[in-house]
C-alpha cells in the first residue's frame, strides 16, 4: 500500500483516505469513534451510561489530546473518521527494563465496518509506533482481541509473560467522574 507524506499526514491509495494525527478540533469525532468501539466490544449501552460516558470521554480528549494522549485517524474525503488508534503515554520512575520511565499503552484501535480489511489500522499503528519512538517511549503495551492479534504480531508485538498477576481494586463505582 503506497503513501505519500503530506505535511503531518499520509495520503493513502485507500479510497482517498487521509491518515493523520488528530487535533483538538477532532475531540467530538474521537468521542464518537470511542463510543462505536465500546458498542462493538460491549453491545448496546444503557442510555444513562451512554450519556455519562460521552461527557467523560469528551472531557478526557479535550484535556489530554496532544499531551499524554495521541490519536491517529483515517478520514475520508468528506472529513468523516473511518478508523482510529490511540496512544497514551505514562512516565514513571525508571526500572531496569525501562530506563526512560516512559511507557505507551495502545487502545481504541477501531475501524468502522464499511472500511475494514483495507489496511488502515495497520498504517495507523505504524504512525502510532513512530510517535512512541519520537517521544522516547521504551515499550508499548496493548491488549489484543482475537480480531486484532495477527495485525499486532505483523507489527512486531509479542505476547508478554510476567512474574506479576494482573489484579484490580474497585475504589467505588463513581457514576459521573
Amino acid at each position: 500500500m503506497g503513501g505519500e507524506p503530506v505535511a503531518d499526514a499520509w495520503q493513502t491509495d485507500v479510497d482517498d483516505m487521509i491518515l493523520r494525527m488528530a487535533g483538538r478540533e477532532d475531540c467530538e469525532a474521537l468521542t464518537e469513534m470511542r463510543m462505536a468501539f465500546l458498542e462493538d466490544e460491549h453491545g448496546c449501552l444503557a442510555c444513562e451510561k451512554d450519556a455519562v460516558m460521552r461527557r467523560q470521554i469528551l472531557r478526557y480528549f479535550e484535556s489530554h489530546l496532544g499531551q499524554d494522549l495521541h490519536a491517529f485517524t483515517a478520514v475520508d474525503r468528506c472529513g468523516n473518521m473511518a478508523a482510529s488508534a490511540f496512544l497514551m503515554i505514562a512516565e514513571r520512575p525508571a526500572m531496569p527494563d525501562c530506563l526512560s520511565g516512559k511507557v505507551g499503552t495502545v487502545f481504541n484501535v477501531y475501524t468502522k465496518p464499511g472500511y475494514r480489511r483495507q489496511g488502515m489500522a495497520y498504517r495507523l499503528m505504524e504512525m502510532l509506533l513512530k510517535k512512541a519512538e519520537e517521544v522516547g517511549v521504551t515499550y508499548v503495551d496493548l491488549k489484543a482481541t482475537k480480531d486484532g492479534y495477527e495485525l499486532y504480531r505483523k507489527l512486531g508485538f509479542k505476547e508478554n509473560t510476567s512474574v506479576y498477576t494482573d489484579m484490580r481494586y474497585w475504589v467505588e463505582k463513581n457514576v459521573d467522574g
